[in-house]
């Protein structure tokens, strides 16, 4: 186990300043994402004051460093191959906030109090709460308690207003929370509750593969760590269907969007991928396939698929939806990889993922934190193949990311509670 690190004044109250940073950061994620980079720059700022400070290269000696660097050179050398350099300059140097955010969630999380790590973590929880219950209230009244409404049925939005993304932000946060309200109550019947609770938030934001990855994450946290037999934790998957299904029949538009154009496609095609040929999704990725069969070693450069995807070269009319194929990005992790960036650096992603989840899972069997744990379940659920998802290199998305992923590398004990 780490040791615990006498701090003084100073450097309390660096790391009292970085734990509030911290804590208010799902906050930042309503406010658009100048304020969540605002929030980033600071803990940037603070980590590398802190490191001056203390003359510390131990976080520059990490396994954890050294992956994230070769991982960011992989996107220089890549630099060099796109076919619009000025276009992905800026993202490629912006991923070094990434890189500090990262080491700095890992310093914080390890060297802080009890008492200013759990502070954080019950933060979080406080707002994850707020806005689910402002998506209940959305989901029966049509809009959410600032007057903010979706705009598209079947589809919640919360405090986003006109941006539906608000299940990714839920995805990213609220199966974190699982473990701080597990070691809030000793009542297992609450604790169930709770878990059917942000199931069933999931559900009505609409959003169908972020809740097929909640609800994953959820069933295995469930299965791992809520300390009931087998038989109540059957009865609870049972119970979880029902209202499940009495959602989806009690809204027509959640039924249209779940039944209509998900199960009962996938249930007449008998296939995924036919499934994904008659969708927008199919038809970003196919533009993506296309794009890196023509560009296949170096792909045509981070942040350049948008410019790429208009051309007329990578229209297939047999698509129903192959005039919407272009987009800001291919809404697929691994293809969005192998049309920017090529085989070579679709390979360099594959390995810094690999070593980072056996490192992280390592890290869990040792140290058994629970909050490593989830997070770990989070970019393994985040980087499904064929599921549609955000694109890997913006502001929202990636922020999430790399939060889950310092939490995962955190290496201090955190046993989780027994009831």
């Amino acid at each position: 186990m780490l040791k615990k690190l006498r701090l003084n004044l100073n450097d309390e109250i660096l790391i009292i300043l970085l734990g509030l940073i911290i804590a208010i950061y799902p906050l930042t994620f309503l406010l658009g994402n100048l304020i969540i980079n605002l929030n980033t720059g600071f803990i940037a700022i603070i980590f590398i004051i802190y490191c001056i400070k203390n003359k510390s290269i131990k976080f520059y000696k990490s396994k954890y460093f050294i992956l994230l660097i070769l991982f960011w050179l992989s996107f220089i050398i890549n630099l060099f191959f796109s076919s619009n350099f000025e276009n992905s300059l800026l993202r490629v140097i912006g991923f070094l906030r990434f890189i500090l955010l990262v080491l700095a969630i890992k310093l914080f999380f390890e060297i802080c109090t009890d008492y200013l790590k759990n502070k954080v973590y019950l933060c979080w929880l406080i707002i994850l709460l707020i806005i689910s219950l402002d998506l209940i209230f959305e989901y029966f009244v049509g809009h959410n308690i600032i007057g903010l409404t979706s705009p598209m049925n079947g589809r919640l939005s919360g405090f986003l207003g006109d941006e539906l993304k608000i299940g990714h932000l839920y995805l990213g946060f609220f199966t974190l929370c699982y473990v701080t309200f597990f070691n809030l109550t000793k009542n297992n019947l609450i604790l169930t509750m709770f878990i059917l609770f942000g199931i069933f938030v999931s559900l009505i934001i609409g959003e169908r593969a972020n809740f097929i990855r909640f609800i994953g994450i959820s069933f295995i946290f469930f299965l791992f760590f809520e300390n009931r037999n087998l038989i109540t934790k059957i009865t609870f998957l049972l119970f979880l269907i029902l209202i499940i299904l009495f959602t989806l029949n009690y809204n027509h538009e959640y039924k249209k969007r779940f039944y209509g154009q998900f199960i009962n496609p996938l249930i007449e095609t008998r296939s995924p991928m036919d499934l994904l040929k008659s969708t927008v999704y199919g038809a970003n990725y196919d533009r993506g396939i296309r794009i890196f069969e023509k560009n296949k070693f170096f792909g045509v450069g981070i942040n350049n698929f948008r410019i790429e995807s208009g051309k007329d070269d990578y229209e297939n009319k047999a698509l129903i939806f192959n005039t919407n194929g272009s987009s800001t990005h291919p809404h697929q992790v691994h293809i969005e990889f192998l049309s920017e960036t090529g085989i070579f650096g679709y390979l360099s992603f594959v390995l810094f993922i690999l070593f980072s989840l056996f490192f992280g899972l390592k890290n869990f069997i040792k140290n058994k934190n629970p909050y490593s744990f989830m997070a770990f379940l989070y970019l393994v659920f985040s980087l499904t193949p064929i599921l549609p998802s955000g694109s890997f290199f913006t502001t929202f998305g990636a922020t999430i990311f790399w939060i889950n992923y310092g939490l995962m590398i955190n290496e201090r004990s955190n046993l989780i509670k027994k009831h």
